[in-house]
């Protein structure tokens, strides 16, 4: 018994401490931790960034090159970059009625680098989402048939029928009596545009709703 507890220590004067323990395949396990870290894949170029937002939204070459005679107008200084004052100015210019949050939270959904800055890629996404949204409240605006109250074509309709309009357009999510539907609107109306008339600018409202997620 003595000769063989012997034996087996002296066979184990030759083996490593991790052989005892893990085994012999500890080396290979060793081996594998000295193995170079995945490199990451390099970014994206601009002209990649482009071709998948053209993808993305349809654009054809016309279209781009539209997009790049407005970016390369705002860019006044030739960076190849529109800060976020240049870009509020060409909303102001463009007539669309943001508050400065909700530009600035509109700014930094597109500024996917967190730099400040919109480079064209970004600013080709930018408005070619909103030729979508713009097209898609056009429609909601026949759908809900205020043209047919607007005689003067001046973009005002009635609180009446800016209520009635909003039922065509979505009937479960605005089917209210007339008190409830003035309750519900108060503080969409408080934030849109209204003549001496106390008429409403029914675009300003739809953009509002689609803004507060009430319609897509």
């Amino acid at each position: 018994m003595a000769s063989s507890m012997a034996s087996a220590f002296t066979s184990c004067m030759d083996c490593t401490p991790s052989s005892i323990f893990y085994g012999d395949d500890m080396s290979e396990r060793n081996a594998g931790s000295d193995e170079e870290d995945v490199v990451p894949p390099p970014p994206l170029t601009e002209a990649e960034r482009l071709a998948m937002v053209m993808e993305r939204f349809d654009l054809n070459y016309t279209q781009i090159s539209e997009y790049r005679d407005t970016f390369d107008r705002l860019d006044t200084d030739n960076y190849s970059l529109i800060n976020m004052k240049k870009m509020r100015d060409a909303f102001f210019f463009w007539k669309e009625e943001l508050t400065d949050y909700e530009f600035k939270e509109y700014f930094e959904k597109y500024d996917e680098g967190k730099s400040g800055y919109i480079e064209f890629p970004e600013f080709t996404s930018m408005l070619a989402e909103k030729a979508q949204k713009t097209h898609m409240e056009q429609m909601y605006a026949k759908k809900g048939q205020f043209h047919q109250h607007d005689a003067y074509n001046t973009g005002y309709v009635s609180k009446l029928h800016l209520y009635n309009g909003m039922r065509l357009i979505d009937k479960d999510g605005f089917d209210f009596d007339p008190k409830e539907m003035q309750k519900r609107m108060g503080k969409v109306l408080r934030g849109v545009n209204t003549n001496m008339l106390g008429e409403v600018k029914y675009m300003d409202v739809i953009k509002v709703i689609r803004h507060k997620g009430l319609l897509e």
